[in-house]
C-alpha cells in the first residue's frame, strides 16, 4: 500500500470515528440541558438559536458563528427574548442585575429612566438567568463542534422534552 493511500485510509477512520462521536453527542445534547429547564419550572419549554456562516462580510473572511445572545438571537418558546412574552424586562439591563458587579447602578445613574423594581421583576430576572446560563453553555462548545452537531445556515431548537429540530434559515 502506497503512503497516499495510508494515509487515506486513516484519515477516512478519523472521519468516521468522529461521525460517530457527534453522533452520539447530538443524542445526549438536550437531556444535558434538563436541569436548566427544570429550574424554570416548565416556563421555559424551548431554547433556540441561529447558527451560519454570513453569505458576505465588506471583504473580511465569512466565518461561522452560533448567534446565541441574550440581545439578539436567542429564542425562548419561539420568541426573540426581547420579543417574549414570559420576559417583559430588557434583557441588557437584566444581565446588568444579574452580574451583580456594579454595572447596573452605574447604568441607572446615567439613565434613571432604565431602573426597574428588582423584587417585583424577581420571577423575570431568574428566568433570564436560567437563559443566561444556555447561553452561557452554547458559547462555551467550540463553534466548529456546533457545526458538526446541527450544520450550518440552521435555526436549532431545543425543547424540554428532549427533542431538537433544525431549520433551515436564510439571513444576509
Amino acid at each position: 500500500m502506497s503512503t497516499l493511500e495510508t494515509i487515506k485510509q486513516k484519515l477516512a477512520v478519523i472521519a468516521k470515528q468522529k461521525e460517530e462521536m457527534v453522533e452520539a453527542l447530538r443524542k445526549d445534547f438536550a437531556p444535558m440541558f434538563k436541569e436548566l429547564f427544570d429550574k424554570s419550572n416548565g416556563k421555559i419549554e424551548s431554547i433556540g438559536w441561529k447558527q451560519y456562516s454570513p453569505y458576505f462580510n465588506d471583504g473580511e473572511d465569512c466565518i461561522f458563528s452560533v448567534k446565541a445572545d441574550l440581545d439578539y438571537g436567542i429564542t425562548v418558546n419561539g420568541e426573540e427574548l426581547e420579543e417574549s412574552e414570559l420576559i417583559t424586562i430588557s434583557s441588557y439591563i437584566a444581565e446588568r442585575i444579574i452580574r451583580n458587579d456594579g454595572s447596573y447602578q452605574s447604568w441607572i445613574t446615567k439613565y434613571p429612566k432604565d431602573e426597574i423594581d428588582i423584587e417585583a421583576n424577581k420571577e423575570q430576572l431568574e428566568l433570564i438567568g436560567i437563559v443566561k446560563e444556555f447561553s452561557d453553555i452554547l458559547y462555551s462548545i467550540p463553534e466548529d463542534f456546533m457545526e458538526d452537531l446541527f450544520g450550518n445556515h440552521v435555526e436549532v431548537t431545543v425543547h424540554s422534552n428532549g427533542n431538537i429540530e433544525t431549520e433551515e434559515y436564510e439571513h444576509d
